[in-house]
């Protein structure tokens, strides 16, 4: 994989390092809005990627030929480079109809925007609550009550409730209801 992405132009590892931080699956608009590339040398650069057997497109969404070519770009990258990177996404994610919430909550936790995501898993698990899916609301609200900093102890023991609340309704696991009510007598 070294070996294929040293010889790129850096606006070819520029889409790349972009389409890294998206995710390991992602449109073509999304790509060229967070590269903030103009669009024929985003367009040259993509086709040429495509040529090279990084990107493959496959039911018309693009996605990196393996996992590895993935994780390579994304471990290549210079702490603040890859906050960056997450935030742009989470910038364009922002300006959707739908509002991808986890997405979201993902992209600005990557990017160490915690107060945004905390507001993203938060409300992806009462979104979660509302269809009821609890097990997928149970688990935004487990990483908004991780998310919560000092001093957040209301919003800490809410998301707490709320993630007890979920695991009640799918589970009864006592062991763990029993440790989430623990961490929500010490708020």
């Amino acid at each position: 994989i070294r070996k294929r992405v040293e010889h790129l132009t850096p606006n070819q590892r520029r889409v790349l390092s972009v389409a890294a931080a998206i995710g390991r699956e992602f449109e073509t608009a999304s790509l060229l809005a967070t590269s903030e590339m103009e669009s024929p040398a985003f367009g040259d650069a993509l086709r040429v990627l495509v040529r090279n057997g990084l990107i493959v497109e496959s039911g018309g969404k693009l996605n990196f030929s393996h996992a590895r070519v993935q994780e390579y770009l994304l471990d290549g990258l210079e702490e603040n480079e890859r906050r960056g990177l997450h935030l742009r996404v989470a910038r364009h994610l922002e300006g959707r109809p739908e509002r991808p919430l986890e997405q979201l909550a993902f992209h600005y936790q990557r990017g160490g925007d915690a107060a945004r995501a905390l507001d993203c898993f938060e409300q992806a698990g009462e979104r979660g609550m509302e269809i009821h899916a609890y097990k997928m609301a149970a688990a935004h609200f487990e990483s908004a009550a991780a998310l919560c900093a000092q001093g957040e102890s209301a919003r800490r023991f809410e998301a707490l409730m709320n993630w007890y609340a979920c695991l009640w309704a799918t589970n009864h696991d006592l062991p763990q209801l029993q440790a989430i009510l623990e961490q929500a007598r010490g708020e």
